[in-house]
């Protein structure tokens, strides 16, 4: 906590709801992003720089298990490589996050 942030584009025309749902969803993502910070730390005794740490596949799954409603059931590897890649996976990964909790991952209008 303290040094990660996130941003979120809310347009002048949505309606006072539809920016609180955009509001809520983002801080919600943060929170997860700074739980997996403080549990990666725990775990691997390392210090988290601007998001970037080294874990074996191990040390990961313990971390990820010590976050409630994060526990690992199963996994399923894959390997992504090409043009985008990073930017596809965080994506995937917080519309993954947002499902799980419930939440509509499509944009809003």
């Amino acid at each position: 906590p303290g040094e990660g942030f996130i941003f979120a584009r809310l347009k002048k025309e949505y309606k006072a709801d539809e920016k609180k749902i955009m509001k809520d969803a983002f801080i919600s993502a943060k929170e997860i992003s700074d739980k997996i910070k403080e549990a990666v730390e725990k775990i691997t005794n390392q210090k988290v720089i601007k998001g970037v740490y080294s874990a074996n596949k191990d040390q990961m799954v313990e971390a990820m298990n010590m976050i409630d409603g994060m526990g690992q059931t199963s996994d399923n590897a894959q390997k992504s490589s090409g043009k985008e890649v990073a930017a596809k996976i965080c994506t995937d990964f917080f519309n993954s996050v947002v499902k799980a909790l419930g939440g509509d991952v499509a944009p809003l209008a």
